[in-house]
């Protein structure tokens, strides 16, 4: 290999060492926290692939309208910009937080002592880290650091012009004085600056102290990050049941509604047999504001009957949460108990909560 190319890549390697311990350094000096966004709840502030920079205050030191990154009860890392404060006693804030494209304010409220706010963001550059940051780029930079190390400590061999060229030059002959010329020793610096800094590059980039972070619900990630599956449909927090009246005509289920973009599905089913009753509940559209009550009601009569039956019907009646815009979005099931009773000779069943 001629002295040109190695020179040059070993200079590449310095560069590139160079620039990891640069960024390394800066994120110490200015307590910067470096976040790449995996989805666009943000925009069109904060893109999906923007890379954004972050210093830890205090929660007193904020103020509606910034845009802090906080871990929620998933322990899935939340970057919002913030609608509401409460402050604490203690010096703390409970925060209310929004995504920009989101149409509700997220769902769980945020106790802080002190938070991690947005300072600035640089437009699709977290691609390039996350690329850097994946295995693929892991293995080209390893690559890059042995490619260094082998020229670096490669010795010449053989009678070509270059390595007598290369040998002449480094291992030249002692002058008249005795002393031997130091023509090698810049060749030997930049082995050394080239092999460390390439080296320093892989440590590095293995380290970047790199967050995903994304919005609590609903937005696409075009990232690929460990966060990809945190977006949940929230099930009703509450499902109760109240008797209509005494005769037993109709029961009352009822539920909160837990988010704007929420309809709710009803169903009930025989204990016994595993089926579902038909024309009782199916999907609720979600109204009113959120928390306000949800009241379906179910009549009698549910239970098929024949002259002499008598007895008593156990059922489940459940209630799930969906998407408006998408029915293949659904929460867990809530879950309550229902009864149908009916005498000997008596012309219909009787509707109560609970168990028979």
């Amino acid at each position: 290999m001629n002295r040109t190319l190695r020179e040059t890549i070993l200079w590449i390697g310095a560069g590139l060492g160079t620039l990891c311990l640069a960024w390394t350094a800066a994120m110490l000096a200015f307590g910067l926290t470096p976040l790449v966004f995996t989805s666009g709840s943000m925009s069109p502030a904060i893109e999906a692939g923007d890379l954004a920079f972050a210093t830890t205050v205090p929660a007193d030191e904020l103020a509606e309208g910034d845009v802090v990154s906080v871990i929620d009860d998933r322990g899935v890392r939340i970057t919002h910009r913030v609608t509401g404060i409460d402050p604490q006693d203690d010096g703390g804030a409970v925060l209310q937080l929004q995504g920009d494209a989101n149409a509700s304010p997220d769902e769980q409220a945020y106790n802080v002592d002190e938070v991690e706010r947005v300072s600035f963001s640089v437009p699709k550059a977290g691609y390039v880290i996350n690329a850097v940051n994946s295995p693929f780029g892991m293995f080209v930079i390893g690559l890059l650091v042995a490619t260094i190390l082998v020229i670096a400590f490669r010795r010449d061999g053989g009678g070509g012009p270059d390595a007598s060229a290369e040998d002449d030059s480094d291992d030249a002959a002692p002058d008249d004085r005795g002393l031997v010329p130091d023509h090698g020793v810049g060749h030997r610096v930049r082995r050394v600056v080239g092999v460390g800094a390439g080296a320093g590059a892989l440590l590095v980039a293995s380290g970047l102290g790199l967050q995903p972070t994304m919005a609590a619900f609903g937005d696409s990630p075009t990232i690929v990050s460990g966060a990809l599956g945190a977006a949940s449909v929230q099930a009703p927090a509450t499902f109760t049941c109240t008797n209509v009246g005494g005769s037993g005509a109709s029961v009352n289920l009822t539920f909160p509604h837990q988010d704007a973009r929420y309809d709710y599905v009803v169903t009930i089913v025989n204990d016994q047999t595993g089926a579902t009753v038909a024309n009782r509940g199916g999907t609720i559209t979600g109204a009113g504001t959120v928390g306000a009550a949800q009241t379906v009601n179910v009549a009698r009569n549910f239970t098929p009957w024949g002259l002499f039956d008598a007895g008593a019907v156990q059922y489940t009646a459940r209630v799930s949460s969906r998407l408006k815009s998408s029915t293949t979005w659904t929460s867990s099931d809530v879950t309550l108990k229902l009864y149908e009773t009916r005498g000997l000779f008596e012309f219909s069943y009787r509707t109560y909560c609970g168990t028979a």
